[in-house]
C-alpha cells in the first residue's frame, strides 16, 4: 500500500458510535473545509503582517509573496516563529537590494543628466 493509500484508510477508518466512518460523514467534511478556510486566512494575515513589519510599501507585493513563499516552503514544519525567522532574514537582503537599486537608478538618471 503506498503512503498516500495508508494516509486515507487511516481517515477513513475512524468510526464513529453510529457505525459511519469519518470521511464519508458529512459534517467531517464541512467542518474540514471550514477548518482549511480558517487556516488560509490566518496565513495569509500572517503574511500580510511579516510584510508590514519587514519590507516597506516601496517593495512591490508580488515580491513580497515571493520572500513568504520562500520562507513558508523553508519553515513552516518546524512553526510561524520559524516562518518569520526565514522571512525576516530574506526580506532583509532584499530590502538591501532594492535600496540598492533604487540608488543605482537614481544615479543613473544622475549621471546621464549632467551628461545630458
Amino acid at each position: 500500500m503506498k503512503p498516500h493509500e495508508k494516509a486515507k484508510a487511516a481517515d477513513d477508518a475512524l468510526i464513529y458510535p453510529d457505525g459511519s466512518l469519518g470521511r464519508k460523514r458529512p459534517e467531517f467534511a464541512e467542518a474540514l473545509r471550514d477548518y482549511r478556510e480558517r487556516e488560509r486566512e490566518i496565513k495569509h494575515q500572517f503574511a500580510a503582517d511579516l510584510a508590514e513589519e519587514h519590507l516597506t510599501d516601496q517593495v512591490p507585493t508580488e515580491i513580497s509573496d515571493k520572500v513568504f513563499t520562500w520562507a513558508w516552503s523553508e519553515g513552516h514544519s518546524m512553526g510561524y516563529s520559524a516562518v518569520e525567522d526565514y522571512y525576516e532574514d530574506l526580506a532583509d537582503l532584499v530590502f538591501a537590494a532594492f535600496e540598492a537599486g533604487q540608488g543605482y537608478e537614481r544615479n543613473k538618471r544622475s549621471r546621464a543628466a549632467r551628461l545630458g
